[in-house]
């Protein structure tokens, strides 16, 4: 059941998630604010008893990640006016819920709607890159983020596996991790679009996506708390 693009799996009466963008006035003929609603891209679906086991995470249900990326917005003319909450969304569907294929909204462009790719799960170790500020400085006094310093890292960083594109929780590979700056924030899921079929521009520059959260939503199960970033 996990997979990334194609079309998701929804229960009855669950709306496809949209973002509501507000056009500046100056940017309209008229001078007036536009509204619209753009439909987020289908990004994947996990069915979480496919994974290893990890305390972290549900043992069962389904979580579907959403996106309106910053390509496709930004390329509206003036529709930059978007709450984050609304550029990633993450559903849970709890086990033995009844689900149907959903059919695309017809205002999702061809190019987000991406083809079908089948992810196969094993356990890695991941570790923290050299970019990232997870490695201490000289003297910053440690905590249970901050495991590593300089020179610890220096003894090991030459041989070090490369993390994995396509991952859930674990150390991000590249530079993205605290992901947006905070510490608290954890890594939930990170893909790599163009290894997992997904339209290359679909994911920043690189063409990454992390999808975030909090270690307290985390725990609490407040996936409406899940953020993204785009590399």
């Amino acid at each position: 059941m996990s997979r990334f693009g194609g079309r998701p799996d929804l229960t009855d009466g669950v709306a496809w998630p949209v973002a509501t963008c507000r056009q500046d006035g100056t940017a309209s003929q008229t001078g007036d604010e536009v509204v619209t609603q753009m439909p987020l891209a289908f990004v994947a679906q996990i069915a979480l008893d496919e994974l290893p086991p990890m305390s972290d995470l549900p043992g069962k249900g389904l979580l579907s990640f959403f996106l309106l990326d910053a390509l496709r917005y930004y390329s509206q003319v003036g529709y930059t006016h978007v709450d984050d909450a609304e550029l990633a969304r993450v559903l849970y569907t709890p086990p033995e819920t009844r689900l149907a294929r959903r059919e695309w909204p017809p205002a999702l462009p061809a190019s987000r709607r991406g083809d079908t790719s089948r992810p196969v799960f094993t356990s890695v170790t991941t570790w923290p890159q050299i970019e990232s500020n997870v490695v201490r400085a000289a003297g910053e006094p440690a905590d249970d983020r901050l495991l590593l310093d300089a020179v610890a890292w220096q003894a090991w960083a030459e041989d070090a596996p490369e993390n994995p594109r396509l991952q859930m929780l674990g150390h991000p590979c590249g530079c993205e991790y605290p992901i947006g700056g905070e510490r608290e924030n954890r890594l939930l899921l990170s893909i790599d679009a163009q290894s997992c079929g997904l339209p290359w521009d679909l994911c920043g520059r690189n063409g990454f996506v992390f999808f975030r959260i909090t270690e307290t939503a985390l725990r609490a199960r407040r996936w409406d708390e899940v953020r993204h970033k785009e590399w």
